[in-house]
């Protein structure tokens, strides 16, 4: 038994990624052929499906180098900064201080 210790951006990539190299690592042992450009294509494609969009994103991304703690709320693009009083939350360029986020 061996533990394996990686990091991801999307939880569902990182998910399959870890199951594909255990497929891998048994199509090793087994000395047959394994299609790794397939993996890579399912990899994307759920990383399109599951990621945050290009706003929402980029407003995560500034929040992690500034040491900001964020959560996503849901599946969808709804993150929230901060906890407690401090707490602010959006989606896209859309925050709480509208009525559009309740």
């Amino acid at each position: 038994m061996y533990n394996v210790v990686f990091s991801y951006t999307e939880e569902n990539v990182g998910m399959f990624a870890a199951e594909s190299a255990v497929a891998i690592a048994e199509a090793l042992i087994a000395g047959t052929d394994y299609d790794l450009e397939a993996d890579i294509q399912k990899m994307r494609e759920i990383r399109e499906r599951v990621r945050l969009g290009p706003s929402t994103g980029s407003i995560v991304e500034e929040a992690v180098a500034r040491d900001i703690p964020w959560i996503r709320l849901g599946t969808n693009s709804l993150v929230q900064l901060g906890y407690g009083i401090n707490q602010m939350r959006f989606q896209a360029t859309i925050t709480c201080k509208t009525s559009s986020i309740a």
